[in-house]
């Protein structure tokens, strides 16, 4: 089947904004919940869901792997981590190994307000698949990651 030459993009944007609309609305319920003060974008709670999910499995965090994670520069990652830092969710500790490195670690906050965030998360993953099959899943995930390989290669010059 023939496509429009900027079909495939546009689709990616509007299930962006979908996506970012239902995960704004979800964070809103949530962060009220816990502290109406601490509202956070999409992309900081997604950030600490990481450092959370990562500290559960007691697996050290860097900043660089927050960077590989989310697709970010390294000083939206900072900016993003001083935020956090800042409003007492997460906290930085020299490395053992190598001082230089910081791990960052959350405060119980984020623990509280992860098991919230992964519960909506997981409903909105099964609301987007739905009707799928699990080859189907598979596949689209396989197009998407070459999608986003192919746009790195593009960002870092390769192409």
């Amino acid at each position: 089947m023939k496509h429009n030459e900027h079909e495939i993009g546009a689709k990616v944007r509007i299930l962006n904004n979908y996506l970012k609309r239902r995960a704004d609305a979800e964070i809103i319920q949530i962060m009220k919940k816990y502290d109406s003060e601490t509202l956070l974008s999409g992309s900081n709670m997604y950030m600490l869901g990481f450092i959370g999910d990562k500290a559960k499995e007691d697996t050290p965090v860097y900043q660089k792997d927050i960077e590989k994670r989310m697709g970010i520069t390294k000083s939206a990652v900072s900016r993003s981590l001083d935020l956090l830092e800042s409003k007492g969710m997460i906290h930085r500790t020299a490395d053992a190994e190598d001082s230089r490195k910081k791990k960052i670690l959350p405060d119980q906050k984020v623990y509280d307000i992860g098991n919230d965030l992964t519960k909506s998360a997981a409903e909105t993953e099964n609301c987007l698949m739905k009707g799928f099959s699990e080859e189907e899943k598979a596949q689209l995930l396989s197009y998407m990651e070459r999608m986003i390989a192919n746009m790195k290669e593009i960002e870092e010059g390769k192409e």
